[in-house]
């Protein structure tokens, strides 16, 4: 792909790679655009290219993050806060400044940044001008995130999201979760190989805030399966995203949607078309994105969502925690046929309280209006035979083969 004026992408060997870059570099020179920055984890790749045309480091900056060309990893470089600003009072202006400098644009930093989305949401909710300086209580939730930002760049994701041995097959697994402050959706990446092993690796993650007035005026009973379906909206949406963007490069053999929402479930497996317009139309929009039959119940504890969608307030967590960037231990531990029964789906004919609020109820109306035709036919004419004579023609008009005696005289007998 090109993002402004950069290339990226990947090959499954050197000499693919080599064949691509020298396509690249013919291709713009023919239209006089020099190539310059070409870098790669292997030199071999880029031997055809001259010294002065590659990049002179060891590390390079990609969408937002660091990639190592020598230990073909990714990392993040925030800047470090000093002291002099750690202690100085925010405005909500600066505060959002400092929360927008933390670029995150495949989610992996989801759990700790949900927790600065809330701040803000909070902040929003206080109605402060955007040059009023933060109260002391709010100061120093923002300041417990604000100085853990840098240890973000401690984390370090392998570059390459499958071993470089002959594979099997290749699975998208999606979770999705929500909470009463937030709903979240994450995809993971699961590869089998020929020796019998299986990877798992985290590839997108998106979460979102709930709108302000679920979260000043909440209904529980109502609020919460609303949120699961969201949630199962923006998973339906990534899981048509990395469709998109994979499928070109890498044969994917099944995609596998999970949620620990058994209602949202039920109500997608019995069809959009039997409730409201709000219900309705995300689990219409749900079932177009994808198959109903690919998605399945997973219990909260194996659900990696859960994780994002209610956050972690410390980077030093969310370094060690393999549930997030690995997804729970069956995708590497059983085949994904058995992923399916481990908590199956059941679709409850009984209609609960919560449920009759949602289904539509159609009502009809139906008016009988009796019309009397012959009447106005009769009341054409003041001359009674000349009515008669009316009602002959009408009769004749019915008899298939009236064209016979279409301007004959009518009979006494007619």
């Amino acid at each position: 792909s090109i993002y402004m004026d950069d290339m990226v992408s990947s090959f499954e060997s050197t000499e693919k790679a080599a064949i691509a870059a020298n396509q690249v570099h013919t291709l713009l020179s023919s239209a006089s655009m020099h190539t310059h920055k070409w870098c790669s984890n292997d030199p071999h790749a880029l031997s055809l290219f001259p010294p002065e045309d590659k990049v002179n480091s060891d590390t390079v900056k990609i969408l937002g993050q660091v990639w190592n060309l020598v230990t073909d990893k990714l990392t993040y470089k925030f800047a470090e806060i000093s002291d002099e600003e750690l202690n100085k009072t925010d405005t909500k202006r600066t505060f959002l400044s400092k929360a927008a400098s933390v670029f995150d644009p495949l989610g992996f930093l989801s759990p700790f940044l949900l927790m600065i989305k809330l701040l803000f949401q909070k902040l929003w909710i206080c109605k402060m001008n955007w040059d009023d300086k933060l109260t002391p209580e709010f100061q120093i939730d923002w300041c417990k995130f604000k100085e853990q930002i840098s240890q973000l760049n401690s984390i370090e994701l392998n570059r390459q999201m499958m071993l470089p041995k002959p594979r099997k097959n290749c699975y998208i697994a999606i979770f999705c979760d929500s909470s009463i402050k937030s709903y979240a959706a994450c995809g993971y990446l699961v590869v089998q190989y020929e020796d019998g092993t299986t990877t798992s690796s985290l590839i997108y993650a998106k979460t979102r805030v709930t709108p302000i007035k679920i979260s000043t005026e909440p209904d529980t009973d109502i609020s919460i399966v609303r949120l699961e379906l969201l949630s199962m909206l923006i998973a339906a949406r990534i899981s048509s995203y990395i469709k998109t963007a994979i499928t070109p490069k890498l044969n994917i053999k099944s995609f596998y949607h999970f949620s620990d929402s058994m209602i949202n479930l039920s109500r997608l497996k019995r069809g959009f078309s039997s409730y409201k317009q709000w219900v309705g139309g995300r689990l219409k929009e749900v079932s177009e994105l994808t198959d109903v039959d690919t998605w399945y119940h997973v219990p909260t504890v194996d659900n990696a969502a859960d994780i994002a969608s209610r956050g972690l307030f410390n980077v030093s967590e969310l370094l060690s925690h393999k549930l997030w960037f690995n997804g729970p231990n069956f995708l590497c531990e059983m085949e994904p046929e058995l992923w399916t029964k481990i908590s199956p789906v059941v679709v409850s004919t009984k209609q609960t309280s919560l449920e009759e609020k949602e289904i539509e109820i159609v009502k009809l109306l139906i008016t009988l209006v009796k019309t009397d035709n012959v009447s106005p036919m009769l009341n054409r004419y003041s001359n009674w035979m000349k009515t008669i004579k009316f009602f002959c023609y009408i009769l004749r008009m019915g008899y298939k083969p009236h064209t016979l005696f279409r301007n004959k005289i009518i009979t006494v007998k007619e």
